[in-house]
């Protein structure tokens, strides 16, 4: 029987029965026309089946409330077009339905996301042991692939180390104070007489300020090139990674490559080779000495291009609306002046602010944190499960989902922040107790910037409100709060000088 068999096979292979290969030929061809005609739709309402059998053999384990939206797409236009409302947005709506911790599909990935403080903060204290980074794609695609965002383990631990050490420990923040405030001061002094917007003025300010602690580059053409593309950039980070000239992420790629060439260009012509730059490379052949040169320089660039991104413009919105929040209320407009003045009375003439003013007052720190608390610059941070996680003895997230701890639901939770919605700085001492605060994200993570940014914050209020007696508004500014925090009209105001000066 096998040997009839094989004869039977070998003469069809060899071509020996004309018609048997004619019969296969005709059979091929049919299957090809059949393939032409039906194979898409077959294929997609059989990829549509599998994802709903895959979802619900999940679902069975993980007993998440929720609901999953389109195949592969998920909820992920839902999410992008409602999170920017101040109000009833993606998350609150789901959380009043399903509970504090529901499931959802976004950014092609099933996807949990946590409300409640005790699980968000779970989460971000569980990094590396139960949960790891999980930036969108392209986030990786236009900050890099060894950006701080989305590398992790030895990689990252050795950036944030060499970050702390070289950028941000207090004794060099104590030394960037002059040429802060001098940044603050040559800004403000163009803003009497005419309309300014202020998002515009404290997105440059900030970036000037990154610029020079990170490239040792001074406001100039060089600057503005660069701020202009990582604008560009930094928009495309929060858009579906669609390649394609009138994408914003299309659009960021550009920019990327732009940044790029750029910062090549700067770093091979640059008169001091001594900096952050030369400093990490060496950092990295010393602890990777297998590392090639091309890769020494990716790395040295994406650290580059994650400091401009993350040095200035969480700390321009923060900025944006602090201003808004203080000329909003002129009880903490009087108490933040009073605490700078007496602060001024304490210097002889021609003293200057020190990094121990910023941080000895108290008052102007809780209206930052009330700031943060507010705008939330850091809605969320992206995580993946790395095994089931059991939560309250009944839900499991699933091994491999997407998480996302939303830090702005606890920020608004009454029952730590009695009249959420309301503007309270004073909030923080009569609480008598730590509150829950995610301003800067938390655990392992937590923002090392985090000193910088109050820093230049209390150094423009600083000068803001000795300088200027009030500020009005021009017009309604409608937020938006996804991705970052943003008003529509960039906050025109009218500043109105002050009579008199403190002695």
């Amino acid at each position: 029987m096998m040997g009839v068999l094989q004869q039977q096979e070998a003469g069809v292979m060899s071509g020996g029965d004309l018609n048997g290969g004619l019969g296969m030929t005709q059979m091929l061809l049919q299957q090809a026309m059949m393939i032409n005609g039906m194979t898409l739709p077959v294929i997609a309402v059989a990829a549509g089946m599998w994802w709903r059998w895959q979802r619900a053999v999940v679902m069975s384990k993980s007993k998440l409330r929720g609901s999953s939206g389109f195949p592969l797409l998920g909820e992920t236009m839902a999410y992008m077009s409602q999170m920017g409302s101040p109000l009833a947005n993606f998350v609150d709506n789901k959380a009043k339905r399903y509970g504090k911790l529901f499931k959802t599909h976004l950014f092609f990935q099933p996807t949990v996301i946590a409300a409640e403080e005790e699980e968000v903060r779970m989460i971000v204290q569980k990094e590396g042991k139960l949960f790891d980074v999980n930036y969108p794609t392209s986030f990786a695609n236009l900050l890099g692939p060894y950006n701080g965002l989305n590398i992790v383990g030895h990689m990252w631990k050795r950036m944030r180390r060499f970050i702390v050490a070289n950028v941000l420990k207090p004794e060099l923040l104590r030394e960037r104070v002059n040429f802060i405030e001098d940044m603050v001061i040559e800004a403000l002094s163009s803003w009497e007489g005419r309309t300014v917007f202020v998002e515009d003025e404290a997105r440059a300010l900030a970036f000037h300020v990154t610029a020079l602690i990170v490239l040792n580059i001074h406001p100039g053409e060089l600057n503005d090139k660069i701020k202009e593309d990582m604008y560009i950039l930094i928009k495309g980070m929060f858009f579906l990674p669609i390649d394609l000239p009138w994408t914003a992420y299309g659009k960021g790629m550009r920019a990327r490559e732009r940044v790029v060439k750029t910062l090549t260009d700067y770093l091979e012509s640059r008169p001091v080779k001594d900096d952050i730059y030369d400093k990490f490379i060496q950092t990295i052949r010393e602890d990777s000495p297998e590392d090639t040169e091309e890769m020494l320089r990716g790395q040295g660039r994406d650290l580059l291009t994650g400091l401009l991104f993350a040095g200035h413009d969480t700390t321009a919105a923060t900025m944006v609306f602090t201003v808004k929040y203080v000329g909003e209320n002129p009880h903490v407009l009087a108490e933040i002046r009073k605490e700078h003045e007496n602060v001024i009375k304490l210097k002889q003439p021609g003293e200057r602010l020190t990094w121990e003013d910023c941080k000895a007052m108290s008052f102007t720190q809780d209206v930052i944190t009330e700031t943060l608390r507010l705008c939330n610059v850091s809605t969320t941070t992206f995580r993946k499960s790395l095994e089931d996680v059991h939560v309250g003895g009944k839900l499991v997230i699933p091994k491999g989902w997407m998480v996302l701890p939303y830090f702005r639901s606890v920020h608004y939770d009454p029952t730590f922040y009695p009249d959420p919605y309301k503007f309270n700085p004073w909030r923080y001492k009569e609480a008598g107790t730590k509150l829950p605060f995610f301003g800067f994200g938390g655990g392992a993570r937590l923002c090392p910037g985090s000193e910088l940014a109050r820093t230049e914050i209390c150094i423009l209020l600083h000068h803001l409100v000795t300088k200027f007696d009030s500020w009005e508004f021009i017009g309604k500014d409608i937020p938006s709060f996804f991705p970052f925090p943003r008003l529509s009209k960039r906050l025109p105001i009218r500043v109105k000088p002050r009579q008199k000066t403190v002695k």
